[in-house]
């Protein structure tokens, strides 16, 4: 039987997903006009028959098509191209399906998956819930599987609009991360990745490279921009400051904590490479109860996302035995870098320009010009205070 290589399990960054299944009859195939001929449709069967019958319907309906019967194969087809919907025959006994989930969510967000399953199979009741997935199951109507279809690829249109909208939106929430160099521009988009997860995120950076502005344009692109983003400096407060400022633990002001106070936000967690190894015990067993309750799904724990900043190297601190092993691992679940600006010297006319229409802003006065000699200098500087010297000067 065919089935899913064996081999190590990661979870995907990113999830979701649909389903649909095999024949092929003129009477309720939608107008092609409905349809864009360049979508592509993966139909995956060991069956020969069903997977022909599967993919003349398909065509029938103005989509090409890609044809598999081993998931080597259906893997490989993934990894090159993205299509609008995948069918799985046989679904009930394609032993790693999550596999096949994962696959296809990894290299498309909007693709959907129809699962073909037998008639008494319960596969289909006991693993939608999980994974998303429409079934449809056998025998089935032409009608059915038209209407399967049709559902599935407009649910998957939906998702593109909605993506293409959210995009642009992220790109207003990280304005202030300007720059148009290959680094800046890779940052930003792990930075739209990451703002799709829940887990907790280190950003990694030079003193002044900007790691307080990423994780806020981090904030700013997540479900949870409308709630607080709050910030803690670890650097200028003692373990009990931080103990208190964190939890609040009763103390006679009544004050709450940020884990209160964000509730459904995010807390910066700034310098945090500077923290006293007794807070970071209890820091490692506060971010572990937070990752069971991403991992499961569940509500245990505060609602908070966790963003870490650091200008130091945790890994050489956990190696001279300064910085807690676990506490790094449950930090390190998403990173993030920073890049000096040393090597994007090419957007320091865009930074230039960006620092001086914000003071002519703030003082109501048009923008002051800077010669080219003058950008040459600022170009040719070796920038040891990335970009908040920049600033400055």
């Amino acid at each position: 039987m065919n089935e899913f290589p064996t081999g190590s399990h990661h979870e995907p960054q990113i999830l979701r997903f649909p389903a649909a299944s095999p024949a092929a009859s003129a009477d309720v195939t939608p107008s092609v006009e409905q349809e864009t001929p360049s979508r592509s449709v993966l139909v995956f069967s060991p069956r020969p028959g069903a997977r022909q019958l599967l993919a003349d319907d398909v065509r029938k309906r103005g989509m090409s098509v890609c044809e598999t019967d081993s998931p080597d194969a259906m893997l490989f087809h993934l990894s090159r191209q993205e299509f609008v919907c995948c069918i799985i025959d046989d679904a009930d006994n394609v032993s790693r399906i999550q596999e096949v989930h994962a696959a296809i969510r990894s290299h498309s967000r909007a693709a959907q998956i129809l699962c073909i399953v037998g008639e008494d199979s319960r596969w289909g009741r006991e693993t939608v819930p999980t994974f998303e997935c429409e079934v449809i199951e056998r025998p089935y109507t032409a009608a059915r599987f038209g209407a399967g279809l049709m559902s599935a690829l407009k649910k998957g249109e939906l998702i593109r609009e909605n993506e293409k909208l959210r995009r642009q939106l992220l790109n207003r929430n990280l304005m202030d991360l300007v720059g148009s160099t290959p680094s800046m521009q890779s940052l930003r988009e792990s930075i739209r990745i990451a703002a799709d997860d829940d887990r907790t995120v280190l950003v990694r950076g030079e003193a002044g490279s900007g790691t307080t502005l990423i994780a806020e344009g981090l904030h700013r692109c997540s479900r949870r921009a409308g709630r607080p983003f709050l910030r803690i400096d670890c650097s200028l407060h003692s373990v009990e400051t931080l103990e208190h400022q964190l939890f609040g633990d009763g103390t006679p002001d009544g004050f709450p904590g940020y884990l209160k106070l964000g509730e459904g936000g995010s807390i910066l967690l700034d310098n945090v490479d500077t923290v006293a190894l007794p807070f970071q015990k209890r820091l490692a067993q506060l971010l572990e109860q937070r990752a069971a309750a991403v991992l499961h799904g569940t509500q245990d724990g505060p609602n908070i996302r966790f963003i870490a900043a650091t200008h130091g190297d945790l890994n050489r601190l956990a190696m001279d035995g300064r910085f807690r092993d676990d506490l790094l691992q449950h930090l390190s679940g998403i990173t993030l870098q920073s890049p000096p600006l040393r090597v994007r010297r090419n957007d320091i006319p865009l930074l230039v320009e960006h620092f001086i229409s914000q003071i002519a802003l703030k003082e109501g006065r048009p923008p002051r010009q800077i010669n080219s000699e003058a950008m040459r200098l600022l170009e040719n500087h070796a920038w040891p205070g990335n970009v908040r010297e920049l600033q400055n000067v």
